[in-house]
């Protein structure tokens, strides 16, 4: 029998996990009720459960149809709502066709009908990453963009911050290391930043040092072996980088992007 999940990220990641291992396997139907769900966690077939650190237990498992109907964003509190609109951006920053970035007062305040091609654009481009690299081995880590050093800080901060900020202020802390990697430009990593901070989208921390994110990085599971670690840079927006590098030149350029940048 297939499983029809209905609800948001969690509720998918579970319904994929269950749908992966039961009886070997059983398709799978995704009605995602949330706009982070919509953009991100229902399209690809990853789902994870949280160990200790950020999906460290789960599969990649297909579903046969994802079927989206976006009136279920009227139902959304706003907390939920505005962390979708994190991931639509990052999306839509690694469309290789430079689809229109929403303005800071869009993403502050967006209208169902002004969201409605976002949102469709940021499925096709998140479909077009999955069906070139469907077991997540290479292009399709660029949708990684913002989330290794986020999902530090959801960790760091016993995740009390929510995913979407935590996303948030990664992308932020990524574009400036790639200023001071001299591959970002830096007009793009404060355009950016003006962006999400105008509409709210950031969390209201002090960075922390990179000794507090160090021993999550290394527990995360996209870190490269050998101890190293790969960030998602942007060169221009549609065109990222997956940048690896050694901890100790990845703790410089933190450091340097909080002199860079601070909140």
């Amino acid at each position: 029998h297939p499983l029809w999940v209905l609800g948001g990220g969690v509720l998918g990641d579970l319904g994929g996990f269950v749908a992966a291992t039961y009886a070997r396997g059983i398709p799978l139907f995704l009605i995602p009720t949330t706009l982070l769900a919509m953009v991100d966690a229902h399209i690809g077939g990853k789902n994870g459960l949280d160990e200790g650190e950020k999906n460290l237990l789960g599969t990649v498992r297909m579903p046969e149809q994802v079927y989206v109907d976006p009136h279920f964003l009227w139902t959304l509190p706003r907390p939920y709502f505005r962390e979708g609109l994190v991931e639509l951006l990052k999306t839509l920053l690694l469309d290789p066709d430079s689809f229109p970035l929403p303005s800071s007062e869009h993403l502050k305040n967006p209208g169902l009908r002004y969201l409605l091609p976002l949102l469709q654009r940021a499925i096709e481009v998140k479909g077009w990453l999955v069906h070139q690299d469907p077991e997540d081995h290479g292009v399709r880590q660029v949708l990684n963009l913002g989330h290794t050093l986020g999902h530090a800080l959801e960790a760091w901060s016993r995740y009390r911050i929510r995913h979407g900020m935590a996303v948030a202020w990664g992308m932020i802390r990524e574009l400036w290391m790639g200023v001071a990697a001299g591959l970002t430009p830096e007009q793009l990593a404060e355009d950016i930043t003006d962006r999400l901070a105008q509409a709210r989208l950031l969390p209201d921390i002090a960075s922390p040092s990179w000794e507090q994110l160090r021993p999550h990085l290394l527990r995360d599971k996209k870190r490269a072996s050998h101890g190293s670690l790969t960030l998602i840079l942007l060169r221009a927006p549609g065109s990222p980088l997956r940048h690896t590098m050694t901890l100790e030149e990845a703790r410089r350029l933190y450091d340097i992007s909080l002199d860079l940048y601070k909140e």
